[in-house]
Parts: C-alpha cells; structure tokens; sequence
C-alpha cells in the first residue's frame, strides 16, 4: 500500500514537471476556469468542463503580446494596455471613463469631483474645474476665487467680465454689459475698490464725496460723515439737489436755480430768458416776489427777509 502512494507521488511530480517543462518551451498550459472570460489570454480557447480548451485539447498555447505602458500607443486587445485603469479603445490605449492620464501617459488617475477633492496630479482638477491646480493633494482655484464650488477669475471694479460670480469680490457689484459695476443705489469709491452706499438726502451719512453727488449733484460734499451743500448753494428738498442761491434779478439756467425765500410754499420765483422773475400773478416788492391780494401779510415777512438779503448779497 505504502508502495502504491509513494509511486502516485512520484507519478504527479512527474506530469507536473512535464507540464511545466512544456509551457516553458512551447508556452503550452494547462489552465482552469469557469467560463470564456478566464480563457482570453490563450489562442483559440474557450471553457469546457472547468478547463480551458483549444482546438480540441485541454493544452493551450499562450497568446504572446507586446505590452503597452504609455497611454496613446497603439493596441489590438485591452490586455496589452498594461496602464492601471485603461483599455484598448480604437486600437489606442486609453483611460476608462472616468479616469484621466498624466502629462507622461504613465497613470490613468480618476477625475476629481471639484475644488477640495483629493488629486496627486492637475491634470485631475481642471480636467473638470476651469481654473484649478492641485496644491497639496486638494484641489484648489488657481489665481481665481471659489464660488459655490467653481472658481471664476478675479475681476476689480471696471474690468472685463461675462458672469457675476467673476466680480463677486466686490461686494454689491455684478457684471452688466460685460463689465463690473456697482449695483443700483451703490457707487465705486476708495480709488475704484469698493462699492458704497449712495447717499439719498442732506445729512445723510457719506464717506466719501462720490455718495452724495450722485443723487444731490456735483455741488454736494461730503464733510464730517455727512452729505450738504458746498458754501453758496442750498438744498432744494423737492428735487432733491444742492443748486446755487440765485435771488430776483441775477442769471440763472434752470427755474430751481432761482431762490425761494418761502421754502414751505410753492416758489414765487421761476428763469425767464436766464434771469430770475415773479411767476405770474406776483409783482416785486423789494426783491421779492408778493401775492398783490395780500401784501399787507406779506409786507411783515418782508422787514425781516429783506435785512437778511442784503447781508448775503454783501458776502
């Protein structure tokens, strides 16, 4: 019996060192599998009974290819793409989807899925993210700003832009007509870097000169945090500007140009031919404009306005 075992063993070593010795010189195996897929690497083989057969024989002669490193040479089979994560695409190596090859063609690295996304290379960020590098092992915008997981460049105040985000480091500025400016109700200030506030009205906080001539004219400034009128022009609330103080008689250009000495009334005075005049239906008394009806009320107004004209005239 013992016999018998020992001449088995020795029968076994044997037909495996000839199995060995035949695929060492013919490159013929004798090669398991479950089904056609585990048999592509031999000539003419599928799988029959767990063995992969060829012509005939369970002995099948080893396909001998030339393996491909470098993503873009040319293939005839996926096997020969020896590239992690590539395959044979019409007869080029590629990168399966999803993956993108490095500068070298040594590596298919798979795509990153935005900024702050793991990477090894750059190529796997701005293949996906416009303006993005890979900066220690992350994902990150490159000489741009993130926004909402994009990176757009970085345009200042009066710069060329096509989207908002690309302006939005200027606070309450977008990008209209392919430049970016502030928004309504807002004006650039501080050299062209900001956007400030405009100022509505008289007294209204400023920083600086630009937020209240915007809505109050050239003639307003801005002086201790506050918007009013620069010296010899007042504010005319109703339309909302600072104008010259122009009295009955002196040149003007505009009716609002010419002043009312009854702010709380309609004014008396209008510019007729670029001089200031009596509306309709007043008449002069001294260098104000009356209502004939009832010029006694009015003649008390006058002794005390009249003191006052003649002072600021004297200025």
């Amino acid at each position: 019996m013992a016999s018998n075992m020992n001449f088995l063993k020795i029968a076994v070593i044997i037909l495996v060192n000839a199995v060995i010795i035949n695929a060492a010189t013919t490159g013929k195996v004798l090669i398991p599998c479950e089904d056609d897929n585990d048999c592509t690497g031999f000539e003419n083989a599928t799988c029959i009974n767990a063995f992969c057969t060829c012509n005939g024989t369970t002995t099948c002669l080893r396909k001998f290819t030339v393996g491909v490193s470098r993503i873009g040479e040319n293939c005839t089979e996926t096997d020969e793409c020896l590239v992690k994560n590539s395959e044979c695409r019409n007869n080029t190596c590629s990168c399966e989807n999803g993956f993108v090859k490095t500068t070298n063609g040594r590596k298919c690295l798979k795509i990153s899925d935005g900024v702050d996304s793991s990477c090894e290379d750059d190529v796997q960020c701005y293949t996906k993210t416009n303006h993005t590098i890979c900066r220690n092992n992350k994902c990150a915008c490159n000489g741009t700003h993130q926004v909402n997981g994009a990176c757009f460049k970085n345009a200042k105040l009066g710069e060329s832009c096509k989207v908002n985000p690309e302006c939005s480091l200027n606070k309450f500025s977008s990008c209209v007509n392919s430049t970016c400016q502030c928004n309504v109700n807002y004006t650039s200030g501080l050299n062209n870097t900001v956007c400030l506030p405009v100022s509505l009205s008289a007294n209204s906080s400023c920083v600086e000169k630009a937020q209240c001539t915007v809505s109050m004219g050239d003639n307003a400034h801005c002086v201790d945090g506050l918007c009013n009128c620069k010296e010899l022009y007042y504010y005319k609330d109703k339309i909302n500007k600072c104008v010259e103080d122009k009295f009955y008689g002196e040149r003007c250009a505009t009716h609002s140009d010419c002043h009312n000495p009854f702010p709380e009334k309609e004014s008396r005075l209008e510019c007729i031919i670029g001089e200031c005049k009596c509306r309709s239906g007043f008449i002069e008394k001294h260098g104000i404009c009356i209502d004939p009806s009832s010029s006694s009320q009015v003649l008390a107004s006058l002794f005390l306005f009249v003191p006052t004209l003649i002072i600021v005239n004297l200025l």
